[in-house]
């Protein structure tokens, strides 16, 4: 399940949760992927190619396994533990009975009425924020002319978000194992997915592997590691989505999950490269 559907198994408890657990809960949000988008990960990264489509399944369930307990690591040095969790006295974990369903046909109408909120809630605030970060870019591409006059960018290329994270997350990418004449085209697989969204980064990630598009093609070894760094969904939108999702879930932490939320993204990302780190020691 993905980031806003699994803290329903909790949600009873999230309005008591202390603010180091609800980092715990948004950063294993942001480190990992749902299952239900493999198959698209899958479809843009290998094709028909039986043999990749293997390997490619592997590298993303051993990246998303993995990355849960890096998550729990990223999560507990950005907000450690300093009050007494009261989740962990056992009276605590007691659900209210009272607040079940008479029966399948209210369970189902409550089910419903709980998902409508939850999809209301995250619509609104992912406009918000692509719009938001098109703006940006927006105002990025009005700089894009002096660098086109001192020759630091080709003429078919505009100054964004993503491109300038790209240019700050190569040195990352070298330290993950990537050779450094591949770090820059990494770097921004890199960028991509924090400012846009990891199924870009993988789209453009399948280019390089097919070597279509004009993309440079990439050794195995960068390969690897770009499929583990990227998965996940550590990015700007979904930082709407979690802030949505989860205030629908407890309105009475919104202002925990707005303060909390961009440094969980932050800790979801490192999540995912410590894990490549791991792979490209291995590969």
């Amino acid at each position: 399940v993905g980031q806003t559907e699994a803290p329903l198994t909790v949600k009873p408890l999230i309005e008591q949760m202390t603010r180091a657990q609800l980092m715990t809960l948004m950063v294993g949000g942001f480190a990992t992927v749902a299952g239900s988008v493999l198959a698209v990960y899958l479809q843009v990264l290998a094709g028909d190619d039986q043999d990749l489509r293997i390997e490619i399944t592997m590298h993303l369930i051993a990246a998303s396994i993995a990355s849960a307990p890096a998550a729990f690591v990223m999560a507990r040095i950005l907000v450690p533990e300093s009050d007494a969790p009261p989740l962990e006295q056992a009276s605590a974990l007691k659900v209210d009975r009272k607040a079940g369903h008479a029966n399948v046909l209210d369970a189902a109408a409550s089910g419903a009425t709980v998902g409508l909120k939850l999809a209301l809630n995250i619509g609104a605030m992912l406009i918000a924020f692509v719009g938001l970060i098109a703006l940006v870019n927006w105002m990025l591409g009005g700089l894009t002319l002096p660098f086109h006059r001192a020759s630091l960018l080709s003429a078919d290329t505009h100054l964004s978000l993503e491109l300038i994270l790209g240019w700050l997350f190569a040195p990352i990418a070298w330290t993950m194992g990537v050779p450094w004449d591949e770090a820059g085209a990494v770097g921004s697989l890199l960028g991509q997915k924090i400012a846009v969204t990891e199924l870009i980064a993988y789209t453009s990630l399948g280019d390089h592997i097919a070597e279509r598009n004009g993309a440079m093609p990439l050794s195995h070894r960068s390969v690897t590691i770009a499929t583990f760094a990227l998965c996940g969904f550590a990015n700007l939108p979904s930082i709407a989505i979690q802030i949505g999702g989860l205030s629908a879930l407890a309105p009475g932490r919104r202002q925990d999950f707005a303060t909390l939320a961009f440094r969980a993204m932050i800790g979801g990302a490192f999540a995912s490269w410590m894990t490549a780190c791991i792979a490209g020691m291995l590969v």
